[in-house]
């Protein structure tokens, strides 16, 4: 599937394929584990797809791209975080080694990769005395298509749209969920006929992605402070994650009007992805969506209160763990930690490590076994 889209992209134009390429790439990457994933950090799927061909259209004048991307304060909009931290005195985060390690490897993807801050080095240029000189820079022809530098082509970034989640009634998956199932470390479960159970460290790396999923590098723009920044688009989802075996890689998503695309016959899908807020609220709430979160549709959405499951699990993200959570035959409760990394704290009234929120999930195995439950040990 991957290998028809970058045709399509190609006989397309080179611009959308660099696009396309450049998606493919960071997608390409398998669960197995953190340090061997790539995450998204490109533009959203639309453009990735070759769907998108605004790019294509006459550059305006330097004069038009700092109106249409001005620089602009979001101090008002995080107003509630530096009232919050006024109000109640917030001590240095607890982290785990590992918790620290994974801030660590979530700032050197944020930061090191030139490909997911082209975005933020273009806004910069745009709004700088190279202005003029920026504005010639070299299009997107195909010998740009090993490294990708700044330009004029490159600083749109389309608001992700609404992604839905299966249909549910309002009390499923609020359940109390039982643990059945023992989680190995590494590796996965292998269950005969295709069926899976996925590690802790599949998990991880599955809730890792999610996390620049939700804010691609790509979105934030460029960033000088919390008063002075550019091309800015609201965190959000802008495809439906998936919980992958290893042996498989992520790929873009179809088009609706395609095929759809190759994957282990055996999956876990997503029933729930909430977000969980921390900050926001006297006492910490979920957002109720029909859809994956997008910020811009959690302003005045519906909260509910705590799972007994989410509340244990809150308790321990907040002594340094990143994931918690609870197994059965065909079906995983997780709760994950969102932290604030370096770059986070540019913007978010934070300290390096504290808990923004959190990612709530319910994954569903397909198909199910047709088992009520058993136990299982990790491999030695």
């Amino acid at each position: 599937m991957s290998r028809s889209l970058l045709r399509i992209g190609l006989s397309a134009c080179a611009g959308v394929a660099v696009l396309g390429t450049l998606a493919a790439l960071q997608l390409l990457g398998p669960h197995a584990a953190p340090e061997a994933m790539r995450v998204a950090g490109a533009p959203p799927q639309p453009a990735a797809a070759g769907l998108d061909f605004s790019s294509l259209a006459p550059l305006p004048s330097s004069t038009e791209l700092r109106k249409r991307f001005p620089i602009v304060s979001v101090a008002d909009r995080l107003d509630y975080e530096v009232r919050r931290r006024l109000a109640r005195k917030r001590p240095l985060p607890t982290l785990t080694e590992a918790s620290r390690n994974q801030l660590s490897e979530l700032e050197r993807r944020y930061g090191e990769d030139r490909d997911l801050t082209v975005r933020a080095e273009s806004l910069r240029l745009l709004h700088s005395n190279q202005i003029e000189k920026f504005m010639k820079a070299e299009g997107f022809g195909m010998s740009r298509m090993a490294e990708l530098k700044p330009s004029p082509q490159l600083l749109e970034y389309p608001e992700p749209e609404a992604v839905p989640l299966a249909a549910a009634s309002a009390d499923d998956f609020l359940d109390q969920p039982l643990a059945t199932v023992t989680l190995p470390e590494k590796g996965v479960l292998e269950e005969g006929n295709d069926a899976w159970t996925p590690s802790r460290e599949n998990l991880n790396a599955f809730h890792l992605q999610d996390q620049q999923l939700f804010a691609g590098t790509w979105s934030l723009g460029w960033v000088q402070d919390r008063d002075h920044v550019a091309g800015f688009v609201s965190h959000g989802f802008g495809f439906m994650p998936e919980l992958m075996h290893p042996e498989f890689h992520i790929i873009p998503p179809a088009p609706p009007d395609r095929e759809p695309r190759e994957s282990h016959p055996a999956r876990w899908k997503i029933g729930r992805l909430e977000l969980v807020s921390l900050l926001k609220f006297d006492e910490p709430a979920v957002y109720v969506s029909d859809n994956l979160p997008r910020m811009k549709d959690l302003a005045n959405a519906k909260t509910r209160p705590l799972t007994d499951f989410e509340r244990q699990a809150l308790a321990s993200l907040e002594d340094g763990e990143d994931i918690v959570s609870v197994a059965a035959t065909n079906d995983i409760s997780l709760v994950g930690a969102v932290r604030a990394v370096r770059q986070c704290t540019e913007c978010h009234a934070a300290q390096r490590g504290e808990l923004l929120g959190a990612f709530s999930y319910r994954l569903k195995r397909s198909p199910p076994l047709k088992v009520s439950g058993r136990g299982a040990k990790p491999p030695a």
